[in-house]
């Protein structure tokens, strides 16, 4: 087969043939053969990232002047790393006081899969321009996801920031006695 890859959590692509041996000049095209090759591989849509192989079986395949045989070295398929993207939930405060913790929000994954299933490393790192003495208004909340790994996910801040809200602060007011 002629090596491949996908993504995790992703099906497998269809595999396609790669045939050598031809004579007279002759090519798959050219030799009235009949059936198609079969392909397998152990990957499956939950298989992780990793490198495996693709079989040939040539059992259906029949031609006049060519016999058929599965190449000892066989094809692979490369299964990659899915993206996770990462952006801070929305947040509001009011001013004068301090920005609360962010927390992450993720999207992308695969297999019915969250992030207490995909065994990653790290945190995601928030900041934002807004001080305890920023004016009312809104402020992006950037992530920084290079403190994050996994072994089948690899990390994006995503463009669509979150972001702080910073209110009004309630003034009360009472008469002098």
């Amino acid at each position: 087969a002629e090596d491949a890859e996908r993504e995790y959590g992703l099906e497998n692509p269809t595999f396609s043939p790669v045939y050598a041996g031809f004579r007279n000049n002759e090519d798959i095209s050219k030799i009235n053969k009949t059936g198609d090759p079969a392909f397998s591989t152990d990957a499956t849509i939950t298989s992780d990232v990793d490198v495996y192989d693709i079989t040939a079986d040539v059992s259906g395949l029949s031609s006049k002047n060519y016999q058929f045989a599965a190449r000892g070295n066989k094809g692979t398929l490369t299964v990659g790393k899915a993206t996770l993207t990462v952006a801070a939930n929305n947040e509001t405060r009011e001013y004068g006081t301090a920005n609360p913790t962010f927390s992450p929000v993720y999207n992308g994954f695969r297999n019915n899969e969250d992030i207490s299933k995909i065994n990653k490393t790290g945190d995601p790192a928030f900041s934002t321009d807004a001080t305890i003495t920023s004016d009312v208004d809104v402020y992006d909340i950037t992530a920084d996801v290079s403190g994050l790994s996994s072994k089948n996910y690899q990390f994006a801040a995503r463009g669509n920031k979150g972001t702080l809200t910073v209110g009004k602060a309630t003034l009360t007011v009472a008469a002098n006695n």
